[in-house]
């Protein structure tokens, strides 16, 4: 895929970086969001994005490019960030050190993408240092299994949630039936609409909270712990815990 080039093959890589075709992503909003959108297509920002890096010819550059300019700052910095600092936990990212990242980008692409082989100099160096069966295991990313969640059910609750609440007739952004059929057709494995569904979820959670003020739990108020007005003296200064 990579190989190929023309402006028909730049627009089929950039649908690689979404989750659901655009007709069917269409299908999800109601009629007035659809009079509103048009003929907008998403994967058009990701291929007027190139205008950036005109000389780049190379489509294996262009998708990476792609990645570092989207894909991570949007989605895997902004997730796992936000996870580890929920959990207290200081997380560094050192494969982004800006030196680092430089030289990657000066990278001819055969340096990079080895036949099926991936991140291929990084492999060869690392071969220095560590067994090859951890050098080539299959890639184990991070992301929850949402697709297995659909699939045993675990969402159904919350998809249920989803279909009975406001969203649609307060918002008048969403279709029901055709959010209804997104989910259907996940289910009978004829698309992978998982990811949508989730977004979708989001959104209704978003939307439960902060416009139709519903919660689950108690307010936010009191699921933070309260902040201590006590003064201890330590070493002769006065410190508040």
């Amino acid at each position: 895929l990579v190989q190929r080039t023309g402006a028909s093959q730049t627009h089929r890589r950039a649908q690689l970086f979404g989750w659901t075709k655009p007709e069917t992503m269409g299908s999800i909003f109601s009629n007035e969001m659809q009079s509103q959108i048009g003929d907008y297509d998403p994967n058009e920002y990701l291929v007027n994005s190139l205008k950036i890096i005109p000389n780049e010819r190379s489509a294996l550059n262009q998708m990476l490019y792609w990645e570092l300019k989207f894909f991570l700052p949007d989605h895997n910095l902004n997730y796992s960030d936000k996870m580890s600092m929920a959990a207290g936990v200081e997380k560094r990212v050192p494969y982004l050190d800006l030196d680092l990242v430089a030289f990657a980008c000066r990278l001819p692409p055969k340096m990079k993408l080895r036949g099926r082989t991936t991140k291929y100099l990084l492999r060869k160096v690392a071969e220095r240092y560590l067994p090859k069966e951890i050098i080539y295991r299959p890639k184990a990313g991070f992301g929850a299994p949402v697709r297995q969640w659909f699939v045993d059910g675990k969402m159904d609750q919350a998809i249920q949630r989803l279909l009975s609440g406001k969203l649609f007739s307060s918002a008048a952004i969403f279709s029901k039936e055709g959010v209804i059929k997104l989910v259907e057709d996940t289910r009978a494995g004829t698309i992978d609409g998982a990811y949508t569904v989730w977004s979708l979820l989001a959104i209704d959670a978003w939307f439960r909270l902060f416009v139709d003020k519903q919660s689950d739990g108690p307010p936010l108020q009191s699921r933070v712990p309260a902040r201590s007005n006590h003064v201890q003296v330590i070493d002769g200064a006065q410190v508040k815990t």
